[in-house]
């Protein structure tokens, strides 16, 4: 299981590698329905995380062939509309008022409405985008910002799909992208993370952060929060100004970072790796609580005071309170 657990009401919405999506009852864990999408051909992976509307639940599948964008009725499961492209759509999909927008493996972006399944606009990649395309997009201000795996970095016209700029990064991207204070932010594979302009493109600093960013770039309060991989021993999730001009703190693991997307709930930060949870405190890095699970903690997200883990394995994790001993579904 890669994706973030999705809590829609009184469900929670998960995706397997195994071409399945469940919607579990949050009291009990119970399959209230379920999606297979071997219906649709080859069961397909579901690697980005879903978009829950007031009535629907949107998410992408992803193949070595074809892929859809499914959106389903919330309550019952009921396919809605769906579209079918080559590969798929392996990132997370977003919601601009009634648009969904999907950046799909046939490098292209797709914008459809939300009610009818009407595709509004679609519009191409660079020339030599990259099918390995998993980075997940950020969207602000009527812009969406996608970054392709080949090292560019485009601002698209959320509404018309027209593309605003495109910046080269001069590396591959590794990270998601995130907007801080009117700056896009992104990781190459070489080693920085870009601070490039929203409003131009201009790219104004690349840092070297001592390692290889991986997986999403988080706000946590004052801080960015990026995970660091520096060869095979050192693996680090670090804490930084947003204009990343300071280091103010890091966490070093016995292993690599399982949770891509660490999880951000008021003042702490949620991330794992293979066995382990950690609750850190987000100003300072202090950990605040633990607890042991068995397997690899991947997908995570923390509404109130529950906390919802996917794990590699292919469960999901229910946990009160980080001490306490989660409930497996």
């Amino acid at each position: 299981m890669f994706i973030t657990p999705a809590v829609a009401g009184r469900l929670v919405i998960v995706g397997s590698c195994a071409g399945k999506l469940l919607a579990l009852a949050d009291s009990t864990g119970d399959v209230v329905w379920s999606y297979d999408t071997s219906v649709d051909g080859s069961p397909a992976n579901f690697h980005g995380d879903v978009l829950v509307t007031e009535d629907l639940v949107v998410v992408g599948t992803d193949t070595d062939s074809i892929g859809h964008l499914y959106a389903f009725e919330r309550p019952t499961g009921a396919v809605r509309w769906k579209h079918a492209f080559a590969g798929g759509v392996a990132s997370q999909v977003l919601r601009d008022r009634d648009l969904a927008l999907a950046v799909t493996q046939s490098m292209e972006i797709v914008a459809v409405d939300l009610a009818t399944g009407v595709v509004r606009w679609r519009t191409p990649g660079p020339p030599d985008a990259d099918a390995d395309n998993l980075a997940d997009p950020a969207l602000a201000a009527d812009r969406l910002f996608v970054g392709w795996r080949a090292g560019w970095l485009d601002a698209i016209d959320s509404q018309t799909g027209h593309i605003l700029w495109r910046t080269s990064l001069l590396g591959l991207v590794n990270t998601s992208v995130l907007v801080v204070d009117g700056e896009v932010l992104v990781g190459t594979l070489d080693g920085f993370v870009h601070r490039v302009r929203a409003s131009d493109g201009k790219l104004i600093e690349s840092i070297d952060i001592g390692g290889m960013p991986f997986g999403d770039l988080v706000r946590a309060g004052d801080h960015v929060l990026v995970l660091v991989k520096s060869g095979e021993t050192l693996h680090r999730l670090t804490a930084w100004t947003p204009s990343l001009d300071r280091l103010a703190w890091e966490v070093k693991a016995p292993v690599e970072w399982s949770s891509f997307r660490p999880a951000v709930h008021e003042t702490a930060v949620l991330a794992g790796y293979p066995g382990r949870l950690l609750v850190l405190d987000a100003t300072t890095g202090r950990k605040l609580s633990s607890c042991d699970v068995s397997g690899h903690p991947r997908g995570l997200a923390w509404l109130d005071d529950v906390i919802y883990v996917g794990l590699f394995e292919g469960h999901v994790l229910r946990i009160e309170s980080p001490t306490q001993t989660p409930t497996k579904h």
